[in-house]
């Protein structure tokens, strides 16, 4: 629906509420989350405003907004508000007097730049934000020291406020798809997040403050330009899934065998000639994509990963593999497209889990009397060779 003005909105406004007796509207207690999913949604911000104190949830997402009238302050008892995929280029700043809103969704819209008064809804748990224009956030959103959730992907960040350092209890942070050139060191100091996407960003560096998150799970830091990862994001005991795809790096840290919890590792379309000995110690990795780079020689460290189901080598300038490869007892999946590979180890038969097998781009897809052999050795296998 096509909304009014807000000279026009707030002149029927007076004329449905100004003949009725004045209320001093007070702020109603907090709803636990189960409590608060039992509650009426509104859909229409008329109908909301003319029962202001009856109002915990209000969804106004597709309704064709071009603003969000200031009245919506008064709703002191709201706890959700949706005003996703419509067309507001800004929020009223009375929107912060709502000290009992819990979560904010505003994504899809054209909004430039958050009220400096975020700080003032000391109760938010959930900020959705994602697919807007902010460059910036303010430093009052460090106030916000129950927010749990924060997505602000797809917007123009270019650099992140430090307070944000105070959010010790938020658990998901999304900030891919910005401008970031570089992280605040007080990242590290929010300790209780378990999923921190980076990807998509102009980041050269990842601050060695990353450490210090031993609760992080997930860590994306996927299409940047990073060079170094820095060791101490391999003392991150919880660590279940690394992505580093692309980026610059040359070398993975010595001490990458410490993340003992890895199932997921991607490091494709990267420029390393070799890995660490120790990334054989990574005996939970299911996971592993290494294509892209610029490998001479196939890692025998890889053998060692009995639980590796996944494992992907396209693309690099690897001439041959060595008969270990048989202990890849798990291995289901295996991309090898465009090396240099001649020949395939007899010792392959040993791999009963094998399903799919590509080999397009290598001397040994043209070679119809080394295909027969593999495909007599791998009877279950696809093999792929064009």
């Amino acid at each position: 629906m096509n909304l009014l003005s807000l000279t026009t909105l707030s002149a029927i406004l007076w004329l449905a509420l100004g003949t009725q007796p004045l209320r001093v509207l007070a702020q109603g207690r907090l709803l636990d989350s189960a409590t608060l999913a039992k509650q009426r949604t509104y859909k229409n911000i008329y109908e909301a405003l003319k029962e202001t104190d009856k109002v915990y949830k209000l969804d106004l997402s597709t309704s064709d907004l071009y603003e969000l009238p200031p009245e919506v302050g008064d709703l002191l008892n709201l706890q959700m508000l949706d005003v996703s995929y419509n067309s507001l280029d800004s929020l009223p700043s009375q929107l912060c007097n709502l000290k009992n809103l819990q979560v904010l969704r505003i994504a899809r819209n054209r909004i430039t730049h958050l009220p400096d008064e975020l700080g003032n809804l000391v109760n938010l748990k959930e900020l959705s934000a994602a697919h807007n224009e902010l460059a910036t956030l303010p430093a009052s959103i460090g106030k916000c020291e129950n927010l749990y959730i924060i997505d602000v992907n797809n917007n123009k960040l270019t650099a992140l406020p430090p307070e944000l350092g105070r959010l010790k209890k938020v658990y998901e942070c999304n900030v891919s798809s910005n401008k970031l050139t570089a992280l605040p060191f007080l990242i590290g100091s929010m300790t209780n997040l378990v999923e921190l996407r980076l990807a998509s960003n102009k980041l050269t560096a990842l601050p060695k403050e990353l450490g210090w998150l031993k609760k992080l799970v997930h860590l994306d830091v996927s299409s940047n330009k990073i060079t170094e990862l820095p060791a101490e994001i391999c003392q991150i005991p919880t660590l279940t899934t690394l992505k580093l795809s692309p980026n610059k790096l040359e070398t993975l840290p010595q001490s990458i065998g410490n993340l003992k919890a890895l199932v997921e590792l991607n490091v494709a379309y990267n420029r390393l000639k070799t890995l660490p000995e120790s990334i054989g110690e990574l005996t939970k990795l299911e996971r592993l994509n290494l294509s892209g780079n610029a490998l001479t020689a196939f890692p025998k460290e890889l053998c060692k990963l009995k639980n590796l189901r996944l494992l992907q080598l396209a693309g690099n300038n690897i001439p041959d593999l060595p008969r270990e490869v048989a202990d890849l007892v798990g291995l289901e999946t295996w991309y090898l497209s465009r090396n240099a590979i001649a020949k395939l180890p007899e010792t392959m038969f040993h791999l009963k889990m094998l399903r799919d097998i590509f080999l397009e781009g290598n001397p040994v897809a043209k070679n119809k009397r080394e295909l027969r052999s593999l495909r007599e050795m791998l009877p279950n296998v696809t093999i792929t060779a064009e």
